[in-house]
């Protein structure tokens, strides 16, 4: 239990961090990128676009593998089910954001998935509540 919570409290850091970037940077982050890969192509360094890829995606995967932990002892079947479908869908929606290309108005996305992820981080923050509550019954640890 206490690792479960220690895991959503993490998650919920992660989270906010990323709430806050997406709302300093949300604004500029389609100039930047532009930017970045131009700069890239004209110097013909495409490792810098592969390593800007690579990072992105890897900082999704660890936040993704921050969320599900908690949940994977609660219910690990349900979970994995859940990131089965879940990935699934994530391929599907992403194939069509590509196919919809740049028409994409950014900053609304931002502001939409920004309520989105604040209403998980403070799902997760009660859940590790919960957990760290039930952690302090068990080893009779008094809270109050």
């Amino acid at each position: 239990m206490l690792f479960e919570a220690l895991a959503a409290f993490i998650a919920v850091a992660v989270l906010s961090s990323m709430i806050y970037w997406m709302a300093v940077k949300g604004k500029y982050i389609k100039q930047e990128m532009e930017q970045q890969v131009e700069v890239a192509a004209t110097q013909g360094t495409i490792i810098v676009l592969i390593s800007i890829a690579f990072i992105a995606v890897f900082r999704e995967g660890l936040e993704t593998v921050l969320f599900l932990t908690p949940l994977l002892f609660q219910d690990t079947v349900g979970t994995l089910v859940g990131t089965a479908i879940g990935t699934l869908t994530a391929t599907a929606l992403s194939y069509a954001i590509f196919k919809a290309g740049m028409r994409i108005n950014l900053n609304k996305l931002f502001y939409f998935t920004s309520i989105l992820l604040i209403l998980l981080a403070a799902g997760l923050a009660g859940y590790g509540t919960h957990k760290a509550i039930e952690y302090a019954e068990e080893t009779r640890i008094q809270l109050g």
